[in-house]
């Protein structure tokens, strides 16, 4: 976690995965969420990469303009099949933050966003918060 935690802008990907459903949110409900997207991300994310701790990453690709970079890796391991892994940074006060991890061509991003206006459509964003709240340890 202390390794990967400063490397991911969990505001902006809260902003993001939300949507359309971010700008009616208060000050203080975009800040709980923030903070409970970050520990839902963090878990799953780092559960997903400790599975691969012995494997190889290789940078396929790199490429940037002033504000924005995507980084392409492989994981190679023995035995499984290989995992492809892109990220998508933004600079944020001079240091790149990842905004997006796509793995296997999947957006986590674009998952929770689906998934999160899910449930507000179908029930609320209080909904949403108890149940990110649930699943925390």
């Amino acid at each position: 976690m202390q390794v990967v935690w400063p490397r991911f802008d969990f505001a902006e990907m809260a902003k993001r995965c939300l949507g359309a459903h971010w700008g009616e949110r208060s000050r203080e409900e975009r800040e709980e969420f923030v903070q409970l997207f970050a520990a839902t991300l963090s878990r799953s994310y780092i559960g997903n990469i400790r599975s691969y701790e012995n494997a190889t990453v290789l940078f396929t690709r790199e490429s940037s303009d002033a504000n924005d970079a995507e980084v392409d890796t492989k994981i190679v391991t023995d035995g499984t099949k290989d995992l492809s892994v892109n990220y998508k940074l933004r600079l944020v006060n001079a240091d790149w933050k990842i905004y997006d991890v796509i793995i296997d061509d999947i957006s986590v991003l674009a998952n929770f966003r689906s998934q999160f206006h899910r449930v507000i459509t179908r029930s609320s964003f209080d909904t949403l918060l108890r149940i990110m709240k649930e699943k925390q340890p």
